[in-house]
């Protein structure tokens, strides 16, 4: 008997060990981007500037920015992105945002990011946009403090999709910065993320058959 319990011990010792680092590994998501942020490599120069034709401040510009990306995926950016300044002039002369579009991309260790933002619905935000002249400069600023993003984040040999709230702005003087706040988590875009227990490392399944109807659903739409 008791040569029985000294080979029985170590081998259920080894069974805990293994069990254990088994649920260590189980969260195998990379990180969501809460947190994130863009800087600009430089100040907005006025050469970027297209659009923005009506003079009186009001109008469409778009630009291409590019820079360093910190946070949980570090690394660099670009973004393209368009703006709206319409209605009528505020205290500070610029006018209310009216529509704002961005692609953008990040290139890191942690993976790579792809997505859009979009201005949330009922979002307040300011712009002013001049093309310049002999005497003045051309000129774009923008405050967009409630933009929607979607992302499609790859890492690790899968791609997860990521959904939230960012915030961006371009002031006068300043680098464009952008800021990820909020994410709603990541979900899966293949049914072998739901497969051999992978459905437990995302919160919103309650079992595999329902992650799997999720990818399923997702691949139709």
């Amino acid at each position: 008997m008791k040569t029985i319990k000294l080979i029985l011990g170590p081998c259920l010792l080894l069974a805990g060990l293994l069990t254990g680092s088994t649920a260590a590994q189980a969260d195998t998501l990379p990180p969501t981007l809460t947190g994130e942020t863009f800087t600009g490599d430089q100040a907005f120069p006025s050469s970027d500037l297209t659009g923005c034709t009506n003079g009186d401040g009001t109008g469409t510009f778009t630009f291409h920015f590019q820079g360093t990306a910190n946070g949980p995926y570090p690394g660099t950016f670009v973004e393209d992105v368009s703006v709206t300044a319409g209605g009528p002039a505020l205290p500070d002369n610029t006018h209310p945002l009216t529509a704002f579009h961005a692609t953008f991309t990040i290139t890191s260790v942690t993976g790579e990011v792809t997505g859009t933002k979009d201005l949330a619905p009922d979002a307040s935000g300011t712009a002013f946009c001049s093309l310049g002249g002999r005497h003045h400069p051309a000129l774009a600023v923008f405050t967009a403090p409630s933009l929607t993003y979607s992302a499609a984040i790859s890492s690790g040999g899968h791609t997860n999709t990521d959904a939230g709230t960012a915030s961006a702005a371009l002031q006068h003087g300043h680098p464009f910065t952008e800021s990820f706040l909020t994410s709603q988590g990541l979900a899966p875009t293949a049914k072998d993320q739901c497969k051999k227990d992978g459905w437990t490392d995302y919160p919103q399944f309650k079992n595999q058959g329902q992650c799997v109807a999720f990818v399923n659903h997702r691949d139709q739409s």
